[in-house]
């Protein structure tokens, strides 16, 4: 799993990279097998003006996935922690529906004796 943090618009702390890098390999970490790419945007919607505007975009590309989440923080950690969270739970549920429905197909191939 590679893990990109970009920042088009703001100067950002290599331990803020660091710690945005880290945080998403612990929320995705269970899922690295499917996951081919992720790459974190980091923007400051107002500059310096302050106040919850720093915002996290991440894209998720992967054997059967893409996805995308966002989410606003009053700093880039808690942005970015947001919408790790937000987009483990997004890649979980999307597993575990193919993984039911790979289940049901299975099971009805078993029970029609290998025909339809």
């Amino acid at each position: 799993m590679r893990i990109e943090v970009r920042s088009p618009n703001t100067l950002l702390e290599t331990t803020v990279r660091e710690n945005v890098a880290r945080h998403l390999r612990f929320a995705l970490g269970r899922y690295a097998t499917r996951i081919h790419a992720v790459t974190a945007t980091l923007t400051d919607a107002n500059g310096p003006r302050g106040g919850e505007d720093k915002d996290c975009r991440i894209q998720l590309r992967g054997i059967g996935l893409d996805v995308t989440v966002t989410a606003r923080g009053t700093d880039f950690s808690m942005a970015a922690a947001l919408a790790g969270d937000r987009m483990a739970r997004s890649v979980g549920r999307m597993l575990d529906l193919e993984s039911a429905r790979s289940s049901l197909h299975a099971s009805r191939w078993s029970d029609a004796g290998g025909q339809y």
